[in-house]
């Protein structure tokens, strides 16, 4: 469970790094009323903002039904929306194992057969017929 822990962290990244390059522009814009203007950024407007030249190398790469159709879509949804998506397939993908009783709820899961644990009244024997065990003495 301490590798998905380091995961969530990693995968949490960028999230938290658009989230605080957000409220940064805020307090940097509008001082200690910050919070009264705070807007979330497009991710298309960081783009244009920090990496000019590769967004316009990208949009000459495409054709511009492809960049109006599929592209532009992207870019005019807000950077940490974005950025969260690979957090959520992830927390997705955790709570189906979860319910399935796979990976690391490997028969824990809500969906995994129950095996009904004995109080250490009854004897369980690996042998067929639950035959006793016959010493062979010298």
């Amino acid at each position: 469970m301490r590798d998905y822990a380091v995961l969530i962290f990693i995968l949490s990244l960028p999230f938290l790094a658009a989230l605080t390059h957000d409220i940064y522009v805020a307090y940097d814009t509008y001082g200690d009323e910050w919070i009264q203007y705070f807007h979330p950024s497009d991710l298309g407007w960081v783009w244009t903002q920090y990496a000019a030249d590769s967004h316009d190398q990208a949009r000459d790469s495409f054709g511009p039904d492809l960049w109006i159709a599929f592209v532009l879509p992207v870019l005019q949804q807000k950077t940490m929306f974005i950025a969260a998506i690979p957090l959520l397939i992830f927390g997705v993908v955790h709570v189906i194992m979860w319910v399935t009783g796979k990976g690391p709820y490997e028969g824990r899961g809500l969906m995994a057969p129950s095996v009904k644990k004995s109080k250490g009244t009854e004897r369980v024997s690996a042998r067929p017929g639950n035959t006793k065990f016959k010493y062979k003495r010298k």
